[in-house]
C-alpha cells in the first residue's frame, strides 16, 4: 500500500493540489486504506476467471470420460 507520506508527495507534486486538499486525501488514505484495498480485491475479476477456469476444466473432464 501506498505511504502517507508518499501519496502527499504524489498530490502535492504530480497533481498540484494545494496543502489542504492533499492532507484531506491523505486523512481519508490513512483511516481507510485496508478497507478500500479489500473492496477492491473483492470485485476483481481474478476470482471470478480462475471459477470460470474451473467450470470449463471439470465441463471438459466428465465430457471425456
Amino acid at each position: 500500500m501506498t505511504k502517507p507520506s508518499v501519496l502527499q508527495r504524489h498530490l502535492s507534486d504530480s497533481l498540484k493540489l494545494n496543502e489542504d486538499k492533499c492532507d484531506a486525501f491523505v486523512n481519508v488514505w490513512v483511516n481507510s486504506a485496508k478497507g478500500i484495498v479489500e473492496h477492491l480485491r473483492k470485485r476483481s475479476l481474478f476470482p471470478a476467471q480462475v471459477s470460470k477456469m474451473l467450470e470449463v476444466k471439470l465441463f471438459y473432464t466428465v465430457s471425456a470420460n
